[in-house]
């Protein structure tokens, strides 16, 4: 039922966000999304070094003590977790701001400083956020982290549209009128050009802050208007609580590794920008004519060959990952949902019962995530050039990085449950040695083989391609050893996979055929439908769908005597 209702939220908050991105990769092209990459990068980096293991602790530390019924112990957790989260908050955010200018030029990308320093609030009112977000995921109530998400979305989409907009407008008619930026004199278009992505960047990003600070009001005001669900009766009831000092350090014993692991994924996405950006300014010194022809057809007229790599992480970052996020952003809900049940189980030893939401966090998330990203790879081109259409020549690059990015989308949304599983039944360090592992193979094969001329920016999804098959495949292994369960494989991937494949097949063919009498976008939204279908029937037919996955959904009894009754229950 949380994963529904987050899963939910998700959708609605990513088609916001799209409404976000869309526009603002249209505003900025590829060299503006470059510095709009570089302040997000370092952000996730610092968050997850602030707070990323927090909330897991707070939540699983809740989860256990309510199962107790030591519910002193719950209330002093809130308690403690608010003062713990305002501190790093604090200390990230000053941390960011100071290192805003050493860390642009560290990455080579010094346009990025002004984003990097405009971001760096956002930590601090994140980590506030996440204290109640944790709190009362808990407590299995996933609506305050839903309805906060969906305030910082609508946010998001009218505050940083606007000012990117905004900024836009005022520095071009600027240099129209004067041939200054800011007064500063320009000398030619192209610097223009440079500048005021620079400036409307920053601008976008101070229009996320602003969204981030309505989430952690919206939060704040729901704990103190709405309550959390417990009442004084089951304060009374319950047991003296623990000392803050024996709280801190169970949430310090859970906090610490996973904040590790977090911190190595993020880590990993810094280093992969910081080895992306050198790289691609090392195949361009070895062979900048190949790299030039390689994109001829969809570089603007006015860039120049010292912005080349700019240019080109930027299109990966903007368009390919942006819509690759998507697909991890909707499984990452199931594992966060998860994560209480599968804690109440472990500790009261339901051997049974953890195998059983094992296996439904497992199918479920595969259910999701094997047709969005077989679809999303097969479809690569034609949906980049649906989404960002008014970006034709950034999509057209992205949609080419797309295509084996897709396929790695398929295993990035699959370790983030796996992890919260791990996580829940007490392996806290395993996905920390895992991350760091799959991060080393990342990091060889873009230093290994993007500064080769020929190959530059490709090899960037196959180094994300290969590190998540590592984490994923080590991951399931020391999962089911750990459990000590045997798991049914081929009804948790082996249906839904088939499935996938036939909605993939079906998604391409389709298109071809669509598109001899529909125009390009007509033809997409086609081919996605019916895609949509078969995969649909298809999953039923084979019995990819348990009764335990129907009960998580609201009104699951109804839905599974409705399946149940035409026999397409596995």
């Amino acid at each position: 039922h949380g994963a529904a209702i987050l899963a939910v939220s998700t959708v609605i908050v990513k088609a916001i966000g799209a409404l976000f991105k869309i526009p603002l990769n249209n505003l900025l092209d590829g060299v503006g999304m470059a510095y709009f990459s570089s302040a997000y990068t370092i952000f996730n980096t610092l968050y997850a070094l602030s707070v990323a293991g927090l909330p897991v602790a707070v939540s699983r530390l809740v989860s256990q003590n309510v199962v107790l019924g030591r519910y002193r112990d719950i209330k002093k957790i809130l308690k403690i977790s608010r003062w713990l989260f305002i501190c790093t908050g604090t200390l990230g955010f000053l941390v960011m701001l100071w290192a805003a200018r050493p860390f642009s030029v560290l990455v080579k990308n010094p346009g990025a400083f002004l984003a990097i320093a405009v971001m760096s609030p956002a930590v601090m009112f994140c980590c506030m956020t996440a204290a109640y977000r944790g709190y009362y995921q808990g407590l299995s109530n996933m609506y305050p982290t839903a309805a906060s998400q969906g305030v910082e979305a609508v946010a998001k989409l009218l505050f940083g549209t606007s000012l990117a907009w905004l900024t836009i407008r005022r520095l071009e008619e600027e240099y129209a009128a004067s041939g200054t930026i800011l007064g500063m004199a320009v000398t030619d278009s192209a610097q223009a050009g440079v500048m005021v992505s620079q400036y409307a960047a920053a601008a976008a990003i101070g229009g996320i802050v602003v969204s981030t600070l309505f989430g952690t009001l919206y939060c704040w005001g729901r704990y103190l208007l709405g309550g959390d669900g417990i009442s004084h009766r089951q304060i009374e009831g319950s047991p003296a609580p623990k000392s803050s000092r024996s709280i801190v350090r169970e949430m310090a014993a859970v906090a610490l590794p996973v904040c590790l692991g977090a911190v190595v994924l993020n880590v990993t996405s810094l280093i992969d920008m910081v080895s992306i950006m050198s790289c691609l300014e090392k195949a361009v010194e070895r062979d900048g004519g190949l790299v030039w022809r390689m994109y001829a057809p969809y570089l603007h007229e006015d860039l120049r060959m010292q912005d080349l790599p700019a240019y080109l992480y930027g299109c990966y970052s903007g368009i390919s990952v942006t819509m690759f996020n998507l697909v991890p952003a909707l499984t990452s809900t199931i594992g966060v949902s998860a994560l209480p049940a599968v804690t109440a189980a472990w500790v009261s030893r339901q051997g049974e019962k953890i195998r059983r939401n094992i296996e439904s966090v497992l199918r479920v998330t595969a259910i999701v995530a094997f047709p969005a990203g077989i679809g999303l790879s097969v479809m690569a081109k034609p949906a980049a050039a649906l989404v960002f259409s008014r970006s034709p020549l950034e999509a057209a690059v992205g949609g080419q990085l797309l295509q084996l990015l897709g396929l790695a989308a398929v295993l990035v949304a699959l370790s983030t449950p796996i992890n919260s599983v791990l996580q829940a039944i007490g392996r806290i360090t395993t996905p920390v040695k895992l991350m760091l592992l799959g991060a080393v193979v990342k990091l060889a094969v873009n230093y290994c083989l993007i500064q080769v001329p020929g190959v530059n920016i490709q090899a960037a999804p196959a180094g994300t391609l290969a590190c998540y098959g590592v984490i994923v495949a080590l991951s399931l292994w020391k999962l089911a050893d750990a459990a000590q369960i045997q798991l049914d494989w081929g009804s948790v991937f082996g249906k839904p996979l088939a499935a996938a494949v036939l909605c993939g097949v079906t998604a391409r063919t389709s298109y071809g055929l669509l598109l001899d009498s529909l125009p390009g976008a007509l033809a997409t939204l086609g081919a996605i439908g019916l895609a949509a279908i078969v995969y649909a029937i298809s999953l039923l037919l084979l019995g990819g769908i348990c009764r335990q996955d129907v009960l998580m959904l609201p009104k699951g009894e109804k839905i599974a005597k409705l399946l149940e009754k035409h026999r397409l229950l596995g």
